[in-house]
């Protein structure tokens, strides 16, 4: 696939770190929307920033062992057992945090989405990236230009949430918990 020189500028600040260049490429080939993003980031002279990278894997540990060499440094961990996983995050001093997921390994079969993401397609792309937008832009400007460049969104921001400067997209999830 060939990217405009817009989306091919911005994904080259990457380019340095194979494991997280290879990735965002794959993302961008593989997902419309994050795309039609890059082209209303273009046309709006917006630069694509990105918030956050996450991985679902088997072993959190093991999957840290690919970034923690080019300067990703775990910071936390945050715990969702009501949901059956955890996220360890680290963070990069240039391109952001990086969130790795893993269900508990006692999980009840119910909860282990990370295991069945995983099992559906792999672990050596990101599940999803959270872009921010730039400052002084409201998340309603960039859903408004992405519905005209036809994608669909599955209602409206939650309340409280109106000025939240995050737009993520994730395929494999639900048409109501695409966008957060």
């Amino acid at each position: 696939m060939t990217f405009s020189n817009f989306l091919q500028k911005s994904v080259e600040r990457f380019k340095t770190e194979k494991a997280v260049y290879d990735r965002v490429v794959t993302y961008f080939e593989k997902n419309t929307t994050a795309r039609k993003y890059a082209e209303v980031c273009e046309e709006k002279n917006w630069e694509i920033l990105y918030d956050h990278f996450t991985v679902r894997t088997y072993d959190v540990d093991k999957s840290a062992k690919e970034f923690e060499p080019m300067g990703f440094k775990f910071e936390e961990r945050i715990d969702y057992k009501n949901e059956g996983w955890y996220a360890k995050v680290y963070r990069h001093p240039i391109y952001g945090a990086m969130f790795i997921d893993q269900n508990y390994d006692d999980a009840p079969e119910a909860k282990k989405i990370i295991k069945a993401w995983v099992e559906k397609f792999t672990d050596k792309d990101f599940h999803h990236i959270a872009f921010r937008l730039p400052l002084g832009i409201e998340i309603e400007e960039a859903i408004d230009a992405l519905k005209k460049k036809g994608i669909e969104f599955p209602g409206s921001i939650p309340l409280g949430l109106q000025n939240r400067s995050r737009l993520s997209y994730d395929p494999a999830q639900p048409p109501a918990r695409r966008f957060r």
